[in-house]
């Protein structure tokens, strides 16, 4: 799977922290979760960088959300700013599901 974060770099997997799997650039050493996708059933959803992050603010509260897609279909997720463990249904909610 391609980096996310350059242009050039390729992901493996590093290590396991529980239950979860962290992937790593070869290139440019970026770590990153790989979550289930809801949508294909793979294990590709990453978080996008900032940079590519900031389309989102401009159409979001510009907090700074984390965004996490999947590399195969492209399904959008944003991790809740209040309890950094859930998910939004959309950017322009303010909590997710857990926090309400």
């Amino acid at each position: 799977m391609q980096c996310a974060h350059c242009p050039s770099g390729r992901m493996y997997l590093r290590r396991y922290e529980g239950s979860r799997e962290i992937w790593a650039c070869d290139t440019c050493g970026t770590e990153t979760p790989l979550l289930d996708c809801e949508r294909c059933e793979r294990r590709r959803v990453r978080r996008l960088p900032s940079d590519k992050s900031a389309a989102f603010a401009e159409i979001t509260r510009g907090e700074g959300l984390e965004v996490w897609a999947c590399a195969d279909c492209r399904v959008t997720k944003w991790r809740c700013p209040r309890c950094r463990r859930g998910w939004l249904q959309s950017p322009m909610d303010q909590y997710c599901d857990r926090c309400r």
